[in-house]
């Protein structure tokens, strides 16, 4: 395959290395415009090559989206050993399709050659928008090859798109099923937060509540640092902001309930976990569990807490 970096036009010595070679076939004495036959070769070609970039999709942090990269040549002569180089932002590749370097033609791609005038070529290029990204989106292609641009401008393309984002945060919880047998007895209830994606969440707000006026406890374990910053404690409610939560990441919250006071016969503590953004789906963010505290001093079992799948 040929370097697709190389590609300069032939220099003066092998234009004239060539034209010798005609004159010692005899070719040039039949050939008034010797030229012709040098761009029939591929050195003297004029071409006016174009690109367009046509995504598949609106760019989204954490999907993959697919562009058709066209190439086009207006002639008027064909175009010999046609290729493109690209460059992206917030762009990952993942695979290109119709390059001669496939699987990977990138940055780098080399269209079949020669491509005749009126004619076009094309290859996909598959790209990831990171699940972190946000802003703006940009992929820019340039066309070449080694003849002469006779109208230079359009063999660039650049597209730039703003991304979308959408995260789906789940908040679910398994409570212990011990009683309140005496004064001093626990309940615990583990929270678990995640994220669905397909983008990573920024900053949410995670925050937990109990209904009574009692005494509460309340400690974080995450996978990656500043996912568990300290936050605001109180003996009733407990609030952070993680820096981010990336897709497959489960951050656990754990309350240790102490009993109630007497006079509240029903206990609720629920857990919420917020995003500024886009959200898929808001129904299993929150989660809630009931015990009622009578049947704790009873010594029976809790009624059962409701858990997001």
């Amino acid at each position: 395959m040929d370097n697709f970096q190389g590609a300069p036009r032939r220099p003066a010595w092998v234009r004239g290395a060539f034209a010798a070679s005609l004159v010692a076939a005899g070719l040039l004495a039949l050939s008034p415009d010797w030229a012709s036959a040098l761009k029939a070769q591929g050195y003297y070609g004029s071409v006016d090559l174009g690109v367009t970039l046509t995504p598949s999709q609106t760019p989204r942090a954490g999907e993959a989206v697919d562009f058709l990269v066209t190439v086009r040549n207006d002639g008027p002569d064909a175009a010999n050993r046609v290729r493109t180089i690209a460059g992206a932002q917030n762009l990952h590749v993942l695979e290109t399709n119709g390059c001669a370097a496939d699987p990977l033609g990138y940055p780098q791609c080399a269209l079949p050659s020669p491509l005749a005038a009126g004619a076009s070529g094309d290859y996909l290029l598959r790209m990831k928008v990171p699940p972190g990204a946000r802003g703006n989106m940009v992929l820019s292609v340039s066309a070449t090859s080694d003849d002469d641009e006779i109208a230079p401008g359009d063999e660039v393309a650049l597209f730039k798109a703003p991304i979308a984002t959408s995260v789906d945060l789940r908040t679910s919880t398994r409570c212990s099923s011990a009683a309140f047998p005496s004064p001093t007895s626990r309940i615990f209830c583990d929270f678990e937060i995640d994220n669905a994606g397909p983008a990573t969440a920024l900053s949410p707000i995670v925050s937990f509540f109990v209904s009574y006026p009692g005494n509460a406890y309340w400690s974080c374990v995450a996978p990656r640092p500043g996912q568990c910053p300290a936050g605001t404690q109180f003996s009733t409610s407990y609030a952070f902001t993680p820096t981010s939560i990336e897709t497959g990441d489960v951050l656990r919250v754990r309350a240790e309930i102490l009993p109630p006071p007497v006079g509240y016969p029903v206990v609720n503590l629920s857990g919420n976990t917020y995003s500024i953004e886009q959200e898929a789906n808001y129904i299993d963010n929150t989660v809630n569990a009931w015990f009622d505290t009578t049947l704790f001093r009873d010594d029976f079992e809790p009624i059962s807490p409701s858990s997001n799948p």
